[in-house]
């Protein structure tokens, strides 16, 4: 784009700007009237003469060189690049290189927007001088813009020819003008440099970008690129536009690869990539293909196509996997730490009742078990719980009520740690009586506490105050020393002193010392040999741990 196509731009732009505003004919002249306003005031702002520093710079100037940089002063951007273009229209091929080495010296917010617009007269006036200038010059982003433009041959010999930081970029530009966004086009002209690094990254960017517009096209370009990694990312570009287009093909064509590809512990990311994308429209076509390729490329994507696929339509979804043996437990590992969660967790936050009914329509099994154990879990963290714990607990307690005993016992806990973190709990030992006595009971009580107090230690100490003594209490206390040692150990491990039952204190006791020993073994073992009322055994048993 030359430099008179720019000016052509702003004057349409300035155009399309009055008539997106619907501006009549009065406003319009308005507006003309306050640019014009502007250039007076900018007139009467610009200094008298010719600048000191110009007048040493150009001492035989004749008035052509100064309307240059006049130009500049000019605030109103639509009239600076007028002025600079019609001063810039007198300057020879003499004058340029001088305003050039000047410009260069003037700092960047100055400077930079005179140096493009000289090199491009430059350009008009003198390409030879230009292009020498251009190949001693620091290359930064415009000018290699600049230079492609006005020279995309040159520009593109040079890149073949060059290792620098910027070759590439030169390249592309120099593609561009030569081409346009005719891609077919520029593979072939790529295909005249040289083998090596640049030629393969210069197809695969042009294969990736192609994929937008006929990933087959660009496809069949893959061969062209040698086995390596720029090859991998460009297929993988190419595959997953091509899902979004033609998802039966790409499956196809994905499927005829697997022979030659290898899937890690966490499987594959194209099929994985794939598998997403042809997901978002079709999540059953991507699932149904899932199930017929091998388990290790399958055995993850099939757990967040289902999962996402839970999440919008939760009984479709659950009814396919459960007839295609889909474990609805399992979670998705993204890393060797990290993880998403299975698919109930997508069902139990959008159709909670639906699901659990459909769960527990189930044969009777143990299968049908773990999977509502599991929904009851999933529940507690992802079922809104402004809806679980709704008029009085009522489906939160449905859910829990069909659980075995051993899964109560289980996830009491998490239970009543949940429903304290929902924070109108204050009566916990009213709402503990829900629970027969016994381990699920005392394992709730506990939770609660663990979910009161690092939010409000304040509220926690309110909860246990309001559980009567015995076994309740005790539970209680568990809690609390297991929450508490987690940053105050002396404070936990006393009190835990408080638990009345030896069993139940000792427990306690060795879950608050035995990481401490670990983190502070002197502070834990002060402390130890001053509590006079922890028996001896204890204490020689844990001082004696490695």
């Amino acid at each position: 784009m030359t430099f008179r196509s720019v000016l052509l731009a702003s004057v349409l732009g300035l155009v399309a700007g009055a008539a997106a505003g619907a501006l009549s004919s009065r406003n319009i002249a308005g507006a003309v009237r306050q640019d014009v306003g502007h250039a007076h005031t900018n007139a009467q702002r610009a200094p008298a003469g010719v600048d000191p520093v110009l007048r040493l710079a150009f001492p035989s100037d004749d008035g052509r060189i100064s309307r240059v940089f006049s130009a500049l002063h000019q605030e109103v951007r639509f009239l600076r690049r007028f002025e600079l273009f019609e001063a810039l229209r007198d300057l020879t091929a003499e004058d340029l290189p001088a305003l050039v080495k000047h410009a260069e010296s003037l700092p960047r917010k100055t400077g930079a927007e005179l140096l493009l617009s000289l090199v491009e007269r430059w350009f008009e006036v003198d390409s030879n001088a230009a292009k020498a200038w251009v190949h001693s010059s620091a290359k930064d982003h415009e000018v290699i813009e600049l230079w492609a433009r006005a020279d995309p041959e040159d520009a593109f010999q040079t890149a073949a020819g060059s290792r620098e930081r910027w070759t590439f970029s030169l390249l592309t530009y120099a593609l561009t003008a030569m081409h346009g966004n005719d891609l077919a086009a520029q593979a072939v002209r790529v295909r005249s440099l040289p083998p090596g690094k640049l030629r393969d990254e210069a197809t695969a960017n042009i294969m990736q970008r192609w994929g937008q517009q006929d990933p087959v096209a660009a496809y069949a370009l893959l061969d062209e690129l040698p086995q390596g990694q720029a090859r991998d990312d460009a297929r993988e570009s190419i595959m997953m536009q091509w899902a979004d287009r033609d998802p039966e093909a790409a499956i196809a064509e994905l499927t005829n690869l697997l022979p030659t590809m290898k899937a890690g512990i966490l499987g594959n990311p194209l099929v994985s990539g794939v598998a997403q994308r042809i997901a978002a429209k079709n999540p059953r076509l991507a699932l149904e293909w899932l199930s017929g390729i091998p388990g290790e490329f399958s055995s993850l994507p099939i757990i967040a196509t289902a999962r996402d696929w839970a999440d919008k339509e939760p009984v479709a979804a659950l009814e396919w996997c459960l007839a295609s043996g889909v474990d609805l437990t399992r979670p998705q590992w993204t890393g060797p730490s990290s993880w998403q969660p299975a698919v109930l967790a997508a069902a139990m936050k959008s159709s909670p009742e639906e699901i659990f009914a459909m769960l527990g329509a189930l044969p009777a099994s143990a299968d049908r078990n773990r999977l509502l154990e599991c929904a009851f879990m999933e529940s507690l963290w992802h079922t809104p719980k402004e809806k679980l714990f709704d008029a009085d607990e009522e489906m939160a307690w449905g859910f829990f009520d069909q659980l075995g005993e051993e899964a109560k016992i289980a996830k009491a806990a998490l239970f009543g740690q949940r429903r304290a973190e929902h924070g109108d709990l204050t009566d916990l030992g009213a709402w503990a009586q829900n629970f027969p006595p016994g381990l699920a009971r005392s394992n709730a009580l506990a939770g609660a506490i663990i979910g009161a107090y690092p939010r409000d230690a304040a509220r926690a100490e309110a909860l246990l105050a309001s559980v009567a003594s015995g076994a309740d209490r005790d539970a209680a206390l568990r809690g609390l020393a297991e929450v508490m040692g987690r940053g105050a150990p002396a404070d936990a491990a006393t009190r835990a002193l408080g638990i009345s039952n030896t069993v139940v204190q000792q427990d306690a006791l060795e879950g608050v010392i035995v990481p401490w020993l670990k983190s502070d073994p002197e502070a834990s073992r002060a402390w130890l040999q001053t509590a006079t009322t922890v028996p001896a055994a204890w204490k020689q048993k844990w001082l004696q741990r490695p």
